[in-house]
Formats: C-alpha cells, sequence, structure tokens
C-alpha cells in the first residue's frame, strides 16, 4: 500500500492519499503555502521544418514568435529577424465607413464591451455634445451609430448556396419521396472566414504558428491542438490520404508539408469542422439544415472556452427524410427512415452519407488550392505568414 508523508521537516504525519496530504498541508501548514514546492521547468520543442528553428528552452512559457511559423511580407518573402510587421500603405489610417479611430472605438465600447441601451446612448451623446468645443459628439444618437456600423464591409462573406438531389435508378411504379426532392444547401466561403479570423488582432498571444511539443520536468503535457500528437505527426508527413473519407481531401498525402520545400517555414492550419444537432430551421418541410461550424487549430482553448469569436457558422447542411406514400389518405403517409422492413433502406442512408460528403467537399473546395501551395495570411500579431491548410483531428 502506497503512503503520502508530509514533506514538512517537523511533520511526521503520513496520509494514504494524494488529497489527504493536500487537506493535511492546509489545515496544518497553510503559514509555510510554499515548502515543498519547486520551480517547475517547461520545455518546448518545435517542429524543425515547419518553422526553420528546433528550439527547446527551460522557461515557463512559451514561444518565442520570431522563431515560430516565419514571418514573411504579403508577397511571402521572408523578413530579417526582428524585423516589424509590414503595414499596407494606408492600412493604419483608414476606419472607414467610421471618421476617426475615437468614433470606431466609442462604437466598439458601447455596442460590444458594455451593450449600452439606445436610450442611454443618445443621452450619453447629448452630453457629449454639451461639453464638446464643438458642439459635436461621434454620432448623432444610437440610429447613426448603427447605421455606421451597417455600412461595415470588411471581412463580409456573402451566402451562397447550391442544390444536390438523387441521381441513380428509381424504382418503378412511385419511388420514395427523397428520390425526387432537391436539397439546397448553404454555405459561407471557408477561406475568406478563415483569413479573417486568422488576421483577428485579439488573438495576438492566443495562437500558436507551429506544431510543438511540451515537456513540465520532463513529462509530456498537452494542452492545446497544436501541442498534441496528431499536429506533430501530421506535420512530419505520417498521415496517409487513403486512411480519411473522400470529403476530407485536404488531408496532405505523405511527407508533402515536410519534404517541399516550398512550404518550409511555413504555418500549419488545421481546421476544426463541427456540426451539432440543433435543427436550424424545418420551414422547408421534410429538409432539415444542421449547423457547420469551423476553427482553426492554432487558436488556444482559453480562447474557445471564452467563446471570443474563434468558431464561425460557415454553412447548413440539408439533412434529407422519406416519405413514402401508400394511399391518398393523410394518416397512411408513413416517414421512411431506414427502417428494416423496407428494402429502400440501404439506399436511403447511402443517399444520406453521400449527400453529406459531397457537401462537405463543395463547401471547403475554395481551400483545396492551398493544401500544398502556402496561402500568405495576415496574423493576429500583425505578421504575414505563409499558411499550409489541413482538416484537424
Amino acid at each position: 500500500m502506497r503512503l503520502w508523508p508530509c514533506p514538512h521537516p517537523t511533520c511526521k504525519k503520513v496520509c494514504r492519499s494524494p488529497g489527504g496530504l493536500t487537506q493535511h498541508k492546509n489545515t496544518k501548514h497553510r503559514q509555510h503555502a510554499d515548502f515543498g514546492k519547486r520551480d517547475k521547468t517547461i520545455r518546448r520543442t518545435y517542429h524543425p521544418l515547419l518553422d526553420g528553428t528546433l528550439l527547446s528552452h527551460g522557461s515557463r512559457f512559451f514561444a518565442n514568435s520570431s522563431v515560430t511559423g516565419t514571418p514573411c511580407d504579403s508577397d511571402g518573402y521572408d523578413l530579417e529577424h526582428g524585423a516589424h510587421p509590414e503595414t499596407q500603405p494606408g492600412e493604419s489610417l483608414d476606419w472607414s465607413p467610421f471618421d476617426s479611430k475615437v468614433q470606431f472605438e466609442t462604437a466598439d465600447f458601447l455596442f460590444r464591451k458594455v451593450e449600452m441601451s439606445q436610450g442611454n446612448i443618445d443621452v450619453l451623446m447629448e452630453l457629449w455634445a454639451s461639453t464638446s468645443a464643438d458642439s459635436r459628439a461621434p454620432f448623432q444618437d444610437h440610429r447613426d451609430m448603427l447605421a455606421t456600423m451597417d455600412a461595415i464591409n470588411g471581412g463580409d462573406t456573402p451566402w451562397q448556396s447550391f442544390t444536390a438531389s438523387y441521381s441513380g435508378t428509381k424504382p418503378p411504379g412511385n419511388p420514395p419521396d427523397w428520390m425526387l426532392k432537391k436539397y439546397t444547401v448553404f454555405f459561407h466561403n471557408p477561406l475568406a472566414v478563415v483569413r479573417n479570423i486568422i488576421s483577428n488582432p485579439d488573438f495576438s498571444g492566443q495562437f500558436d504558428y507551429a506544431p510543438y511539443m511540451e515537456f513540465e520536468d520532463e513529462k509530456q503535457r498537452w494542452t492545446d491542438i497544436m501541442s498534441g500528437k496528431w499536429a506533430w505527426k501530421q506535420a512530419v508527413g505520417l498521415i496517409q490520404t487513403s486512411t480519411v473519407p473522400r470529403f476530407c481531401a485536404l488531408t496532405p498525402a505523405k511527407d508533402i508539408i515536410s519534404e517541399n520545400p516550398d512550404t518550409h517555414g511555413s504555418m500549419m492550419v488545421p481546421l476544426i469542422l463541427g456540426s451539432d444537432k440543433t435543427l436550424a430551421s424545418n420551414a422547408t418541410g421534410l429538409n432539415e439544415f444542421h449547423p457547420l461550424y469551423i476553427s482553426p487549430g492554432n487558436v488556444k482553448n482559453s480562447v474557445h472556452r471564452a467563446h471570443r469569436d474563434s468558431l464561425i457558422l460557415i454553412g447548413f447542411l440539408a439533412i434529407p427524410k422519406s416519405v413514402h406514400t401508400f394511399c391518398d389518405c393523410l394518416c397512411c403517409l408513413t416517414l421512411f427512415s431506414g427502417s428494416r422492413k423496407d428494402g429502400n433502406s440501404a439506399m436511403f442512408w447511402l443517399f444520406r452519407r453521400q449527400l453529406m460528403h459531397e457537401s462537405l467537399k463543395m463547401i471547403l473546395s475554395p481551400l483545396k488550392p492551398f493544401i500544398t501551395k502556402p496561402d500568405i495570411v495576415k496574423c493576429p500579431d500583425g505578421h504575414y505568414r505563409r499558411a499550409i491548410y489541413t482538416l484537424g483531428p
């Protein structure tokens, strides 16, 4: 039987569990809370090909951004070590559609941070104007502020759609309803959405630019997607395309990342897809729409838990149902959901799977060119980097 003795030099207490030892120290030795503690050594080792440097250090934290995912300019050429982020002409001066930085920050503070009511915004603008030298406030009232915010076009990704239908052999007579219907899938361009997330300066300091392994007192620990074994193996090309479904065509073949010199120094961006079971709409009759979400795995888990706009809705997947008509009476309409008694059930479930896979393939197609060819994107720290996209675990 294992026992845990108290580490206090004058205490002879022996506990039967780690929890009992902690309770004993908090009760009997609270004034000596620091005894028995030691500085923990945390070491990070980064992937040697994706960031160009094999980095290991014993500091308590965390990556030096100058050696993780090589920064480059907007044309893809590496910057010198320690160079400041490249600024596009007029980038820091254009607050359009706002008149100034003060007007933008006022709207951001009132609408997003404190969520002030419309009536209180009107009162605040009146007080602001009465005390201003030119008798002007950033906005006339809440309507003026909301109209200005509605005029923002940066980062806008319009909705798109496509339709799909069953194209196989239909049985003679009265085929099931699902074979005749057309299914509409709505989606955003995922490439534009991912670029907007990656360029969000709110994630500065909360974004990993390369896979790494982290050790605490030489024992490996996992905290984020990029610290996991999957990200490391993906970077060295151990994942085969043939081991994943057809719609996962974003997964690079063996050694594509590590063996291609054009990708060295790039930033691997694993894309995490998810869909919940909440029905977004059933107004189209027999169609159900399940929401599809995307998030880059580089964002730290603390950001995901805080719900800070790192998980974005990019589409609605159509989920078909089947109705088979046995007679004209409404009470004889039977929902066909794949019952074993119905000979068409296997065909129906195969169609459902094919519809989902083909929908994902269509939605994710804008990302496909950049699984081998880097996409130059602006990152939260202001630097440009060469991004390689892949589907996450």
